[in-house]
């Protein structure tokens, strides 16, 4: 329900500009460094892969913004699903990280004039473990039990792209 962006820059001056859009939705814009939201902690990113060895055919990465803000941004900021609040990080004009935000997992302290948080990001292809293949719930479990039909890691990507679920290219919208 919000546009959420902002520029910080590196040790060698480098921009690095982060986007966060929630619900596909810009009609709500904030800019961080501006609106009582800035950019916190002496790493105000961190990206990291998980790499556990030579033979892992899938390098995973996930992505920590830290914020500092002066007033509650939950209800712009919280993602109830793991593919409703998107992420793209660019350093000049290279992305670095293109996401989401964890679902379910913000927190924001109310003690403190400044309550400073983290947002936790994961990767486009972790949020598979999250997805919900053919809308199966479990109101319609048994109905689609009935139904189902073998179907390939491909066949389950291709719906997945097709339908447009880990696309995050919104910053030309």
């Amino acid at each position: 329900m919000a546009y959420i962006h902002g520029t910080f820059r590196d040790i060698r001056n480098t921009p690095i500009e982060v986007h966060i859009l929630t619900n596909g939705d810009k009609t709500k814009e904030v800019i961080i460094g501006e609106d009582g939201l800035f950019f916190g902690g002496d790493t105000p990113i961190e990206i990291t892969e998980d790499n556990d060895d030579l033979f892992t055919p899938i390098i995973k990465k996930s992505c920590t913004i830290n914020l500092v803000t002066d007033k509650y941004i939950g209800d712009t900021i919280y993602a109830e699903n793991s593919r409703n609040a998107k992420v793209l990080i660019k350093k000049g004009d290279k992305v670095i990280f293109s996401g989401y935000v964890e679902p379910n997992t913000f927190q924001q302290p109310y003690v403190d004039v400044l309550d400073s948080f983290t947002l936790n990001c994961t990767d486009a292809l972790s949020t598979l473990q999250y997805f919900q293949y053919n809308d199966v719930t479990s109101k319609n479990f048994d109905e689609k039990r009935s139904d189902a039909t073998t179907v390939s890691f491909k066949g389950m990507l291709d719906k997945v792209f097709d339908d447009g679920m880990l696309s995050i290219d919104f910053l030309s919208n």
